[in-house]
């Protein structure tokens, strides 16, 4: 018997999963610190201005997605969160060398494997693009679909954004998992519209966990609850 089912007949409690991507399939702090050392390089090689106005850029586009994150996902105009050829541009050159360079999270890569093994359909769900960063971790072709909600309009944690996944996908949002890292995001509105849910964070957590969420302190400790038949 596969691991990550526990059968109601022939049927897995699982069917389908979601990974979001940023602080999930790697880790936050390696990444800034490749980040930060890319920046100072450039400086190094004379690019510090082209570097800095180039940062601005993206560090722009990330306060503002932090203000409309903050106000429950959904923009008063959608069109402000499509990213521009020019931004995506950017982020490939700085975020996805950087990503590539930290590697993906410890652990995770076997998640991956696990569930897929168990047949469990897996797509990316993350708030910005993301396929130039699979490709940096290696990861591309490992998932089914790939969505960015900023492409779509809204944010975590808009619950019509996860509605949207399991529509496409189709079965039943008791049977879908996601994977994120962000109690505040992730978590509630993943919950909300009857996901599973499945924090990788490690550290002191603060705040409520919502319903059908646990939280692991690394990916190791999520494939042993997969191993030993969560969520079931």
């Amino acid at each position: 018997m596969v691991a990550t089912e526990r059968l109601r007949g022939n049927d897995p409690v699982i069917e389908t999963a979601s990974w979001d991507v940023d602080g999930t399939l790697y880790r936050m702090r390696p990444m800034l610190r490749r980040l930060g050392a890319a920046w100072l390089a450039e400086t190094v090689r004379g690019r510090g201005i082209r570097a800095w106005r180039e940062m601005a850029t993206l560090r722009r586009r990330r306060r503002a997605a932090h203000r409309i994150r903050a106000s429950g996902g959904t923009p008063d105009d959608a069109s402000e969160l499509i990213p521009s050829a020019e931004v995506l541009a950017l982020e490939r050159r700085w975020y996805a060398s950087a990503i590539g360079a930290a590697g993906p999270r410890p652990g995770v890569v076997a998640v991956l494997d696990h569930l897929a093994a168990a047949g469990v359909r897996q797509v990316v769900l993350s708030d910005h693009a993301s396929e130039a960063k699979l490709e940096a971790l290696g990861l591309a072709g490992r998932f089914e679909r790939v969505w960015a909600g900023d492409a779509l309009g809204l944010l975590k944690p808009a619950p019509a954004l996860f509605e949207r996944v399991i529509g496409e996908l189709g079965g039943a949002a008791e049977r879908h998992l996601h994977l994120g890292d962000r109690l505040d995001s992730d978590a509630p509105a993943a919950a909300s519209v009857g996901f599973h849910v499945a924090i990788l964070r490690s550290g002191r957590v603060r705040g409520v966990i919502p319903p059908r969420t646990r939280v692991f302190p690394d990916a190791g400790a999520l494939l042993a609850a997969l191993r030993d038949g969560w969520p079931g």
